[in-house]
């Protein structure tokens, strides 16, 4: 049986998050993953709660992070997906099958992109979308889970 993980939301960062602060900042801001990390550290530990935060440009390995946290019965799952957003058929089925409340949220303006990229897979249920600047998103992400 699977350790418990009773207050601890795991915090997603899918593709290309790696590079925030360095990759377009006109959009993404100036934040980098590692101040996004201390913020989200910081508000969930004011609320009595710890974070597994991790990123990584690989989708199987994201997969296999949110079905950890089913399994440890994480208290929530904050997802970025980053380049997957318009694609992953396969995290989307992974917090359908997995049994903890999942928020997906975005720096950027997912609805402004390209032709092709403006239909998010993840908008179905149970996972809200919404878009603001990184340092807002991380401090929401994390207050909303302590909620």
């Amino acid at each position: 049986m699977a350790k418990t993980t009773a207050r601890t939301i795991y915090v997603l960062n899918g593709p290309n998050l790696n590079l925030l602060g360095t990759r377009e900042p006109h959009i993404y801001g100036r934040s980098s993953l590692k101040d996004v990390e201390k913020l989200c550290r910081k508000t969930a530990d004011a609320h009595g709660f710890s974070v597994e935060f991790r990123q990584s440009n690989h989708e199987g390995v994201i997969v296999d992070w949110i079905q950890e946290a089913g399994a440890k019965k994480a208290v929530g799952i904050v997802f970025n997906p980053g380049g997957l957003t318009h694609t992953s058929v396969a995290c989307h089925d992974a917090i359908k099958g997995i049994n903890v409340p999942t928020i997906e949220c975005h720096i950027s303006n997912i609805h402004a992109r390209e032709p092709g990229a403006t239909i998010p897979i993840f908008r179905l249920p149970p996972s809200p979308s919404f878009a603001v600047s990184a340092s807002r998103v991380m401090r929401w992400r994390s207050t909303a889970s302590a909620q």
